[in-house]
């Protein structure tokens, strides 16, 4: 027997009347979770939105960009979403491109895997 499919949801910042009641329908139509890019906007404050409109979703960064911000803010953004979440929150971070991080953020790309 085949295994059933996981799904999950894309969300960005938006109005949070109208990201809640993107999380809702998401959780009703049987989706594992949601990811928030950082795209437009850091992906935990949509996430943290998101967790106060549903119950069991997962919420994940996907992905957070890991030189834009220190380690400890990292980790504690990731922390306060696990709590307000009630520990459903998965913290995926990456590198990104260089160009985003040197132009648009100010930080210096040096060597992505010694950073």
């Amino acid at each position: 027997m085949a295994a059933k499919r996981k799904y999950w949801g894309l969300v960005t910042p938006m109005p949070g009347a109208t990201l809640g009641e993107i999380a809702k329908q998401y959780e009703a139509m049987g989706l594992v979770g949601l990811w928030a890019p950082q795209l437009y906007g850091s992906p935990f404050v949509p996430l943290a939105a998101a967790a106060m409109a549903t119950s069991s979703l997962k919420l994940g960064t996907g992905v957070a960009l890991a030189f834009t911000r220190s380690p400890l803010e990292t980790a504690c953004s990731a922390l306060d979403l696990d709590a307000i979440s009630g520990g459903r929150a998965a913290l995926g971070i990456g590198t990104s491109v260089r160009w985003w991080n040197e132009r648009w953020h100010g930080v210096e790309y040096g060597k992505p895997l010694a950073h």
